[in-house]
Formats: structure tokens, C-alpha cells, sequence
């Protein structure tokens, strides 16, 4: 059976493509794809595969080697069903918001949280990935943080979020490492972040029927004025950008640059083939996505 591990990233349409995969799953079932979301993922059987920090305790491998018998066996079962892919769509597998924002960083332990499981999950078939230019990606994690809890960030921590050295095509290539022999598919938000059925048919080869049009979950609604950004520890009024156009933004303009110019280079990266075992989705028209990858046998036109 073919395991696929689609992990997020988180603020990047991942609850709306489950949900198309919710919507769609008699479907998939016909054709032998089963697809698990959160709420499969995030109960007692399967709750060890999100866990984990950079110190992994015993606890952690105990439960992470629970959580891989309890999927063999899930496995086995779905294979009596004719199942022949099982698709986990679980964003918490790269680490939590939370720790970004704490320590200041894209995913600070993906390194040891996927060897861990490689190590508990060795016929793992493919790794999917979304990844969102970083100035949208660090102001919807902070709005999406701001719905729950106050938010302190001063304007050092801003300057440490715009150089921090960790990039998308680092944690690409941590995936890559622990999952040699898998493919990792990445696709961006920008493309295809409203067009979930094609990177639904990047995972599974299917056509899917679309959304309908304009249904999206889990977006947020524009945050307008300096009431929205209280929890904050330094004052939005010296700050104009962080509203420019009403929409809340945390960079200032130079800062935005250097990150949109950091997301140009990893994405420049994927389409010229990254490495091996790396495949890049791009999409030509709403009908249409392109596979770019220097495996052997991987089209460059998935149709």
C-alpha cells in the first residue's frame, strides 16, 4: 500500500484541501485512496506521530512506536477494503505555530521529528508539502495566534523572523534526508493554494471535482486598525505598514523585500529541479499542473 505523509504547512489552505478530501471521499474510496485528517490523526492510536521536540524523551519514542503499529495495523485493515493508497494529512506533523513564534524560527526540530519517524515509519512512499511566501506566511501565523492568545513581539524579534537562516528549501531537504527513497512533492500557496483540486490530483493521480467556487476554510477576515493589534508589545501608530491597504502586516517594507527575495531563491531552487527525489507542482491553468523533478520517470507535464 502506498503511504503518502502530506504535513502542511500550516496557513496554507491544508484544512481546506482536507476538507476536499472529506467531501470527496466516496470517490477516492472507489478508486482505493483513503485519506486521514486531523481527526484521525489526533487520537490515541495515532497521537505519537505529531508529538516530539528537538530533546525527544523516552516517552516520545514509545509513543511515536505505539502510534507506527497502530497505522500497520490500520494498514492491514484498510488493504482488506482493496485499499491501495492511504494519504495522512496531519500539518502538526512538522511541529506547532506556537513553537515557531517561541523561538522564532520555520520549524525549528523538523530534522528530529522526521528522522524519529522515519525511523518508526520506513515505507513511507511520499512526503507532500505547501509553502507560502514568508511575510504571508509569519503575518497569518501571528493573526491566526492573535485569535487565541496575546501575541508579544518586539522589533528585534521582527529583524530575528526575517534572518533566521532557516528556509523552505532547508526543511525540504530535512524530509529529503529522512525519507530517501520517498518522493518529496512540494507545491506553493500562491498557485495553487485556491485550487485544491489539482494539488489533490498531485497526491493521488485522480481527477478531483472542484470546490465550489470561492469556498475556502479557515481563512481570516482583513485585520483593520490598532485595536486588532493590542496584544502586541510595541505601538501599531508608529508602525503604519503593519495596516498598508487595511491588511495586516507585521514587515516593513525593506523587510519585506529581503523575504519575498529569500522565497524567489527556494522557489527558482525547485523548478530547476532541486534534487532527486524533490518534485515541484507548478500549474499551467485551472485544469492543468506540471511535475518539474530530476528523478528519472517523473513527468514534467502531469496533464
Amino acid at each position: 500500500m502506498k503511504l503518502t505523509l502530506h504535513v502542511g504547512a500550516h496557513r496554507t489552505a491544508t484544512t481546506t484541501l482536507q476538507y476536499l478530501f472529506h467531501l470527496r471521499r466516496a470517490r477516492l474510496k472507489q478508486s482505493g485512496v483513503v485519506v486521514w485528517g486531523p481527526q484521525h490523526t489526533r487520537d490515541e492510536r495515532l497521537r505519537g506521530l505529531t508529538g516530539g521536540h528537538s530533546q525527544t524523551s523516552l516517552w516520545d519514542d514509545i509513543s511515536t512506536a505505539a502510534s507506527s503499529v497502530a497505522l500497520r495495523e490500520a494498514q492491514d485493515d484498510l488493504a482488506q477494503e482493496d485499499v491501495s493508497h492511504l494519504i495522512i494529512s496531519e500539518e502538526n506533523l512538522l511541529g506547532k505555530m506556537a513553537q515557531n513564534l517561541s523561538q522564532l524560527a520555520l520549524y525549528p526540530d523538523v530534522a528530529d521529528r522526521f528522522q524519529r519517524l522515519a525511523w518508526h515509519m520506513p515505507s513511507v512512499d511520499c512526503v507532500a508539502l505547501c509553502i507560502r511566501r514568508y511575510d504571508h506566511y509569519w503575518s497569518s501565523v501571528i493573526r491566526f495566534r492573535l485569535r487565541k492568545e496575546p501575541v508579544r513581539l518586539s522589533h528585534e524579534d521582527m529583524k530575528v523572523l526575517v534572518d533566521d537562516h532557516r528556509n523552505w528549501r532547508g526543511l525540504i531537504c530535512a524530509l529529503a534526508d529522512a525519507f530517501p527513497k520517498a518522493d518529496v512533492l512540494v507545491w506553493n500557496y500562491e498557485r495553487l493554494g485556491s485550487l485544491p483540486h489539482l494539488a489533490a490530483r498531485a497526491l493521488t493521480d485522480l481527477r478531483i471535482v472542484p470546490l465550489p467556487e470561492g469556498r475556502r476554510l479557515n481563512g481570516l477576515r482583513r485585520m483593520r486598525g490598532a485595536d486588532a493589534f493590542k496584544p502586541f508589545e510595541f505601538n501599531a501608530k508608529d508602525m503604519p505598514h503593519m495596516f498598508e491597504d487595511g491588511i495586516f502586516t507585521p514587515f516593513d517594507p525593506a523587510q519585506t523585500q529581503t523575504l519575498i527575495a529569500k522565497y524567489a531563491e527556494d522557489i527558482a531552487w525547485l523548478r530547476s529541479g532541486a534534487q532527486d527525489n524533490i518534485v515541484y507542482v507548478d500549474h499551467r491553468d485551472r485544469r492543468r499542473i506540471v511535475k518539474v523533478s530530476n528523478k528519472e520517470g517523473v513527468p514534467r507535464d502531469a496533464g
